[in-house]
């Protein structure tokens, strides 16, 4: 008996994957590219509801109809957060991974009718200090890449 659960016991051995892809982003594509090339959100907003989808869309997802680019601010409010202590497997080989803890945050930003989820970063900041309420605005890093990373939030101090 003893020598079938030896027998059953799963062998696992460390493995490294890495791999190269070109990824599209197809009709968010501007999204990326104004990011990248001119540090600037935008959003998508359905010509026909009216409602500004941020993260993009190509089609509204009330009315199926194609929506229109729309400029963002940067600015936005804190929805809802949890602090964060460790990054997700992967992220050190990012060009920019995080600075621990920081916070994830569902952002509501200016402009936009839906939530946004993304990083808000502040050293100094106090534990539960970032909540739901939270006024946040943009960061852009150097250099961008046209990725999400390519920015985070930071509170707004009115300035």
């Amino acid at each position: 008996m003893q020598q079938k659960k030896k027998e059953a016991e799963i062998f696992e051995a460390p493995y490294r994957y890495i791999a190269d892809y070109l990824y599209s982003y197809g009709e968010i594509s501007k999204f990326f590219r104004e990011v990248k090339d001119n540090k600037q959100l935008y959003a998508t907003k359905c010509p026909q509801c009216g409602v500004v989808w941020c993260p993009p869309r190509g089609f509204c997802s009330h009315c199926y109809v194609p929506t229109d680019w729309v400029p963002l601010t940067g600015k936005g409010t804190v929805l809802a957060c949890t602090y964060c202590y460790f990054e997700a497997t992967g992220e050190e080989q990012l060009p920019h991974h995080f600075d621990l803890p920081f916070i994830m945050a569902i952002i509501k930003l200016d402009g936009a009718d839906t939530g946004f989820l993304h990083t808000v970063r502040s050293k100094e900041a106090k534990m539960g200090e970032i909540k739901a309420g939270t006024r946040v605005k943009i960061v852009w890093r150097e250099p961008r890449l046209g990725k999400v990373v390519d920015f985070y939030f930071v509170p707004d101090d009115g300035k």
